[in-house]
């Protein structure tokens, strides 16, 4: 399950309309980092996809998607690391996982 939408309410206590509320703050949020980060690891700049790992690793825990935080934080990991071909696999695993994300989050708010 990439998103827990009943773990998510159970963390805002049951709150539905704050819960879409921060769902919409982290599309924007998370649209904006990833085009850095997608820079970030074209430049092969580590430094900052361990950054911007490191801010959706915390950020995709509250909005329910414990997986999400998982794949941020082994990225932020390998980033820190450095090996190239740790970080490219890590980067896939995780770029995969987000855009997973932002369709399901993109698709509830579609319903409200």
């Amino acid at each position: 399950m990439l998103v827990d939408k009943e773990q998510a309410l159970q963390m805002h206590n049951g709150d539905s309309e704050f819960l879409i509320e921060i769902w919409k703050l982290f599309l924007d949020d998370a649209r904006s980092k990833l085009e850095k980060m997608d820079q970030a690891f074209a430049d092969q700049d580590t430094g900052q996809v361990e950054r911007i790992a490191h801010s959706l690793k915390s950020s995709s825990a509250v909005i329910g998607s414990r997986i999400l935080s998982e794949k941020a934080a082994h990225l932020e990991a390998t980033a820190r690391e450095g090996e190239a071909e740790k970080v490219k696999t890590s980067y896939r695993e995780f770029r995969t996982t987000l855009d997973g994300v932002l369709e399901f989050l993109a698709d509830e708010l579609s319903h409200q």
